[in-house]
């Protein structure tokens, strides 16, 4: 009986390790499109090539670095949201065994 999962957890503990990868997901996103932005300003100020590839790349870079960060923004939030509603949930959850602990009150 000690064992038996409680059923008043309001979100599985899954659900904040998926926001967490997906927190880390966009943010590596947001660190490849610095790279492009980065990239696409030193053609633009080497005028060693043309300069349309240049402009090209700051303007992706920039709009896949806005999104990413707004996505990353988002997936922060469901993580406080989820650690949030573990905290109202009680503090005995142990996400390892995937039960309350057996002495808890």
């Amino acid at each position: 009986m000690d064992s038996r999962r409680n059923t008043y957890l309001p979100s599985s503990p899954h659900n904040g390790l998926r926001a967490w990868y997906a927190f880390g997901f966009w943010l590596n996103l947001v660190l490849i499109a610095a790279g492009v932005i980065s990239t696409g300003a030193a053609l633009v100020l080497e005028r060693a090539a043309p300069t349309a590839p240049g402009v090209g790349l700051l303007i992706g870079g920039g709009a896949l670095a806005v999104l990413a960060w707004r996505r990353a923004g988002l997936a922060l939030r469901r993580v406080e949201g989820v650690d949030r509603a573990m905290e109202i949930a009680g503090s005995t959850y142990n996400p390892r065994v995937g039960h309350h602990a057996a002495n808890a009150a």
